[in-house]
C-alpha cells in the first residue's frame, strides 16, 4: 500500500539499530552547530548547479567501529532569496535531464551511493543521503575514505547560518553514556478509536526539530531487551502540543474577507482617532497570546452553563464570549495513534537529542507496566474553543463557532506521516442550537474552505499543507494574510542558539487544490514513483462525518460544497455526499493555468496514478470524468467564471479551459448552470437548493441564452442556460408582488389549474419549467437577467429517484401550461444508451406558474393532439409557437434610422418597463442594463436621459459596442 510508505520508511531507518539491549550511540560530526565531533570537515563548494566534494575525518570515532547506519544531512533554506533555493527548489523538475541530487563515493562505483529529491511547500528541508555503505568502507579502511563527490552545489567552509552546513550523523554499537535524560509521566488514554500519549518532556534550548520523541507500542511491557520487537508508532518534536493552525488564524485571520474576524471583538481594541490603521492592527495583535496549544480534554464545554450551550446557545447571553478548553502545557509532548488492531496494548517513548536515541533506560516513568485495552471505532474530534455572537440591535447577528481539532495521518490516508493533526470550524444552523432558524425547511449544510469569513457550517483547512519529520516548519500564513504568524519565530527555528537564530515561518503556498497531493510530498523520496493521495478530500469528508455526530438532526441530503477554484471536482468526485455545488473561477485541470498542479500531483508526463489506479490528472478533468462515467450522476453545478478576473491580457478565458468546458458539458447533457462575466470581482454561481434525494434537469440549446465565445469579449457575459428555473419544494414559484394603491385590498393569488409538484413515480415523472427572473450578482452588475418572455430548449431529466428510464425505450411527453392545464406540445423519445431522456424544443415563457413537463412510458400508446386553435394567453397558438422558437431578445433598431433611445429610467428593483433590468450594487453602486441590436454599420446618435437627484455620487456611463470597445464617461 504505497499511501503508508512515509510510516514503512521511518520504521525501517531508526528500528533494527542494534541487538536486543545491545548498546548504540549517534554522534554528529561536521562544522554544523550541533555537531559533537568538528574540524573534521574538507569541503569544496562547487559553482551553481554544479557538484562539490566533501569529507569527513573518521579518526575521532572508536577504531573498527560497527557502523549501524550513516547519514549525510543537510538542511536547505527554500525561500526566494536563499542562496541555495535555486539550486534545490522544486523547479529543478523544469531540467528534462535532471533526476535528483546524488551523492557519490569519491574512487568509489559510478552509481550515486544516494539520491534525494527535492522539497515543496516548505521555507526549509532537511536533505538526507544514506551513506552507510561508504563509511563502513572507510571505517574498515581508512586510506579509502576519498570523501563524497555530488552533483548539487555544497555551502562553502563557513557557511552561515551554521544549522545549514551539511554534516554526517553516524549511529554505531558502542557504549552511550551522553544518551539524553527520558522523559517521564507517559500517559496513554484510549479514545474512540485513538490513543493519547502524553508525557513531560526533557528541556532543550536548541532547535525544534533537534529534540523528538519516539512512540512505540508492543503486546507486552516495553524494555531496552524488547524494544527492537516493538512497533515504532511515529516520531514527534517537542512542538508536537502547539496548535499552529489556530495560531495562525488567531493572528492572522482577522482581515478584511478572513476567517477570524470575529476575533477582533473579543479582544476588544477600539480603534480612537489618533489611531493609524497600522496602530490599530499592532494593538490587536498585541493581544493575541502568542500561541495556544492543543486541547485533548473532551469534556471541558459540558462543564460550562452544565453544557447547555452547545445545544441551546441562548444561554449564553448577548454580546461576544470565547468559551476556552484547557490547553496542553508547553512542556508537554502529545502523540495520537490511530489503532488498527483492537487488543491490548503497551506504550514507551524515548527522548531523542541531536540524532542521539535514549534507548537503554526506561522505567515506569516512560514505558508503563500497565496495557490499555483499545478498539478500532471511527475517532471523534476535540473542541478547542468556541465564539458566541449575539447582537443586540440591528442586524441582530446570532453564530456559534466551534473550532476542533483531530488526528490522523499515516496508514489512514489523511497524510503521510501519523499523528498529524487537522483544524476545522462548525457553524451550526441556528436551529440546532436553539434560536429561531431564519427559514423554514431543512437548512443547507453548506461545505466551504476556511479562506472567506469562515462561517460556513463546515468550514474546512483546505489550503493547509501539513509538515514532514523532513520539512518540520509548519505554515504560518492562512488566506487573506495580513503578514503571518509572526510570533510563530519565537517557536521554530532551526538555529542551535534559539529564538531568532533562523527562524523559517515566511514561505506562503501559491498552488493549492481541494483533492490531494503525492504521498512522498516533503519526503525526499522519488516522485515520480508516487501515488497520488485525495489527502484534502479525505479530510474534509471526515469532517462532515463530524458535523453529523456532533448534529444528528442535519439532513444528508442538504449538503452542498462551494468554493472559489475548488469546489467543483469535490462535488464530481462524491454524489453520494452533496446535492449541489455552488463554484466560481473554477480552472480546469486540462488548461495552462493549472499546470502548476504538477508539484502536488507530479508532472503531467510522469502520469502518476491514484489511489484507485487513474491518473491523477484525468481523475480531476471533468470532461474526462462525464466520458468515463457517462452515466453516473453528478451533484447539480452552479458555476460563474470571470474571463478578465486576472489578467488585463484576454488570455485568462482561455488559459482557463473555457469557453471549451462549458460547451462539453452541453454537449454531454450534463446539470449545471454556466455562467461568465466580465467583472473582476464575480459572483459565485448560486444556489438552486436541490436536495440529493431529487431529481434535477440539465437545460442545453436555450435559444435565449447566450453561446460563450473563444474571444471572450465577443459575448462578455451571459449563460448557457442559467435563466431557466423550476419548481421545487425548496425554491416554490410564488406569484409576483405588486404594490398596491391605497386601500386597495389584496388579491387571492391564481390556482393553478394543474398542481405545480414536482412527480417522481414509477411510472411518471412531472416537472414544472419556466424562464426566470435570476441572473449573477456581486458588487454591481454581473450577468442581468434575460429579456426574454418566451423561448425554448432542451430538457433532460438526471438523479430521477423512483421513475424508471429504460435504456432504448420509448416514452411519451407532454408540455402543459400549469395556468390553465392547455396542451402546448406532445411527442415521442426514446431513451438513450446512458438511460437518458431528452425532451427536444420544449416551449416556455415568463409565466410565473410556467409550463409543465409529463414524461410517461409509452407502452404502445400515441400521443395526444394539440388543439391549434386555442389561444395561449393573448396570442393565437401560431404566435405563441413563432415567439417560442424565436424570442425577441432586445429592440433592433433598423435602417435608415440614425437614432435611438436607450431608455429613460428611475431606480426600480426587477425589471423596468422596457424590459431592461436596474441592478443595486452596494459599495459599487447601482448599474442600469439594455440592449440594443443595430443592423447596419453606421453613424449613430444615442440618447439617455437620466433625472438626478443632490447627493454624493453621479452617473457614469458605459457604452459597449460589438462587445469588444467602450467609452465610459464620469462626467455628472
Amino acid at each position: 500500500m504505497k499511501r503508508n510508505v512515509m510510516t514503512a520508511a521511518l520504521t525501517i531507518a531508526l528500528a533494527g539499530v542494534g541487538a536486543a539491549a545491545e548498546s548504540v550511540v549517534t554522534v554528529r560530526m561536521g562544522e554544523q552547530d550541533t555537531c559533537k565531533i568538528t574540524g573534521v570537515t574538507t569541503i569544496s563548494a562547487g559553482e551553481a548547479k554544479a557538484g562539490g566534494t566533501i569529507r569527513f575525518d573518521l579518526g575521532k570515532l572508536p577504531k573498527g567501529m560497527r557502523v549501524k547506519r550513516a547519514v549525510l544531512r543537510m538542511w536547505v533554506a527554500l525561500g526566494s532569496r536563499a542562496p541555495l533555493s535555486k539550486a534545490f527548489g522544486i523547479r529543478r523538475w523544469d531540467d528534462p535531464d535532471f533526476d535528483g541530487f546524488k551523492v557519490y563515493q569519491v574512487g568509489g562505483a559510478d552509481r550515486p551511493v544516494a539520491t534525494c529529491y527535492p522539497f515543496a511547500f516548505t521555507p526549509a528541508a532537511c536533505h538526507e543521503w544514506d551513506v552507510t555503505a561508504a563509511v563502513k568502507a572507510w571505517s574498515a579502511d581508512a586510506a579509502a575514505n576519498k570523501g563524497l563527490r555530488t552533483n548539487f552545489p555544497l555551502p562553502a567552509a563557513g557557511f552561515e547560518p551554521a544549522w545549514q552546513r551539511p554534516h554526517l550523523q553516524v549511529t554505531y554499537a558502542g557504549p552511550n553514556p551522553n544518551r539524553p535524560a527520558q522523559p517521564k509521566g507517559l500517559r496513554a488514554v484510549y479514545r474512540s478509536g485513538q490513543v493519547f500519549l502524553t508525557w513531560k518532556q526533557i528541556p532543550h534550548d536548541g532547535a525544534f526539530f533537534d529534540s523528538t520523541y519516539r512512540l512505540y507500542a508492543h503486546t507486552q511491557p516495553i524494555t531496552a531487551a524488547n524494544l527492537d520487537s516493538a512497533e515504532l508508532l511515529g516520531e514527534v518534536h517537542r512542538n508536537s502540543q502547539l496548535n499552529y493552525r489556530r495560531s495562525a488564524y488567531s493572528h492572522d485571520g482577522m482581515g478584511a474577507y478572513a476567517g477570524y474576524q470575529q476575533y477582533k471583538g473579543i479582544l476588544g481594541v477600539t480603534k480612537t482617532k489618533d489611531m493609524t490603521s497600522r496602530m490599530y492592527w499592532d494593538a490587536l495583535k498585541a493581544k493575541v497570546p502568542p500561541r495556544f496549544n492543543f486541547v485533548i480534554d473532551d469534556g471541558w464545554a459540558k462543564r460550562i452553563e452544565g453544557g447547555k450551550w452547545l445545544t441551546d446557545a441562548k444561554v449564553l447571553g448577548t454580546g461576544l464570549r470565547e468559551l476556552k478548553g484547557p490547553e496542553l502545557s508547553d512542556d508537554t509532548g502529545l502523540f495520537v495513534q490511530v489503532v488498527a488492531k483492537a487488543g491490548k496494548r503497551y506504550f514507551a517513548v524515548t527522548s531523542v537529542i541531536d540524532g542521539n536515541e535514549n534507548r537503554e533506560d526506561f522505567s515506569a516513568d516512560n514505558a508503563p507496566a500497565a496495557g490499555v485495552e483499545v478498539k478500532v471505532a471511527t475517532p471523534r474530534p476535540i473542541l478547542q474553543v468556541a465564539f458566541h455572537r449575539m447582537d443586540k440591535g440591528y442586524p441582530h447577528q446570532k453564530r456559534l463557532y466551534l473550532e476542533y481539532a483531530w488526528w490522523g495521518g499515516g496508514t489512514d490516508g489523511l497524510h503521510t506521516e501519523a499523528s498529524t493533526a487537522f483544524y476545522f470550524r462548525i457553524v451550526p444552523p441556528l436551529g440546532f442550537v436553539g434560536y429561531r432558524p431564519r427559514r423554514p425547511g431543512k437548512p443547507w449544510i453548506t461545505v466551504q474552505p476556511w479562506w472567506s469569513h469562515g462561517a460556513a457550517p463546515v468550514t474546512v483547512d483546505s489550503v493547509y499543507m501539513p509538515p514532514t519529520r523532513l520539512a518540520p516548519f509548519p505554515p504560518a500564513f492562512v488566506p487573506f494574510t495580513g503578514g503571518g504568524w509572526k510570533a510563530g519565530e519565537k517557536f521554530y527555528y532551526g538555529g542551535a542558539k534559539g529564538p531568532g537564530d533562523g527562524a523559517m515561518l515566511s514561505l506562503r503556498n501559491s498552488v493549492t487544490n481541494f483533492y490531494g497531493y503525492h504521498d512522498r510530498t516533503n519526503t525526499g523520496r522519488d516522485p515520480r514513483k508516487a501515488t497520488v493521495q485525495p489527502y484534502l478530500e479525505r479530510r474534509a469528508l471526515r469532517e462532515v462525518e463530524y458535523f453529523f455526530q456532533a448534529f444528528p438532526a442535519g439532513s444528508r441530503d442538504h449538503v452542498v460544497v462551494t468554493g472559489e477554484g475548488k469546489a467543483m471536482m469535490m462535488a464530481i468526485h462524491h454524489p453520494d455526499v452533496f446535492a449541489h455545488c455552488s463554484a466560481a473561477q473554477e480552472e480546469i485541470w486540462t488548461s495552462k493555468r493549472q499546470n502548476r498542479q504538477w508539484v502536488m500531483v507530479g508532472r503531467r508526463e510522469w502520469g502518476l496514478k491514484n489511489e484507485l489506479g487513474e491518473n491523477a490528472w484525468d481523475w480531476n478533468d471533468p470532461v474526462w470524468q462525464a466520458k468515463r462515467f457517462p452515466a453516473r450522476p453528478w451533484p447539480f453545478i452552479s458555476h460563474t467564471i470571470s474571463p478578465n478576473y486576472a489578467r488585463g491580457d484576454q488570455t485568462h478565458w482561455g488559459d482557463s479551459g473555457y469557453p471549451a468546458f462549458y460547451l462539453a458539458m452541453a454537449a454531454d447533457k450534463r446539470g449545471g448552470q454556466w455562467w461568465w462575466c466580465d467583472i473582476g470581482d464575480a459572483p459565485n454561481g448560486g444556489s438552486m437548493g436541490i436536495p440529493r434525494n431529487q431529481a434535477y434537469l440539465a437545460i442545453t440549446n436555450a435559444n435565449f441564452c447566450e453561446t460563450p465565445r473563444v474571444q471572450w469579449r465577443e459575448e462578455p457575459r451571459g449563460t448557457l442556460n442559467g435563466y431557466v428555473t423550476w419548481h421545487h419544494p425548496e425554491a416554490p414559484f410564488k406569484a409576483p408582488r405588486r404594490k398596491r394603491k391605497k386601500g386597495e385590498k389584496a388579491k387571492t393569488p391564481a390556482t393553478p389549474a394543474i398542481p405545480l409538484d414536482i412527480v417522481d413515480t414509477p411510472g411518471r415523472f412531472e416537472i414544472a419549467i419556466r424562464i426566470g427572473d435570476q441572473g449573477r450578482r456581486l458588487n454591481g452588475q454581473s450577468v442581468p437577467p434575460t429579456t426574454a418572455q418566451y423561448g425554448a430548449c432542451d430538457v433532460t431529466p438526471w438523479r430521477l429517484q423512483q421513475f424508471k428510464v429504460v435504456k432504448g425505450q420509448k416514452y411519451l411527453w407532454t408540455n402543459r401550461r400549469v395556468a390553465t392545464g392547455q396542451l402546448l406540445q406532445t411527442g415521442a423519445v426514446q431513451a438513450d444508451k446512458r438511460g437518458l431522456i431528452t425532451v427536444g424544443g420544449f416551449f416556455l415563457d415568463r409565466h410565473w406558474m410556467g409550463n409543465k413537463l409529463t414524461l410517461t412510458p409509452a407502452d404502445g400508446k400515441a400521443a395526444a393532439k394539440v388543439d391549434t386553435t386555442a389561444k395561449v394567453g393573448e396570442l393565437a397558438y401560431g404566435q405563441y409557437v413563432q415567439q417560442c422558437r424565436n424570442p425577441a431578445l432586445f429592440p433592433l433598431v433598423k435602417a435608415p434610422a440614425t437614432t435611438f433611445t436607450i431608455g429613460q429610467f428611475t431606480y426600480a428593483r426587477g425589471a423596468n418597463p422596457d424590459g431592461s433590468m436596474t441592478h443595486r450594487g452596494g459599495s459599487f453602486g447601482t448599474s442600469y442594463d439594455t440592449l440594443v441590436q443595430i443592423e447596419k454599420p453606421g453613424p449613430y446618435v444615442i440618447a439617455l436621459r437620466a433625472k438626478g437627484v443632490f447627493g454624493g455620487s453621479w452617473p457614469m456611463v458605459t457604452l459597449v459596442v460589438i462587445a469588444s470597445w467602450a467609452i465610459p464617461s464620469s462626467t455628472p
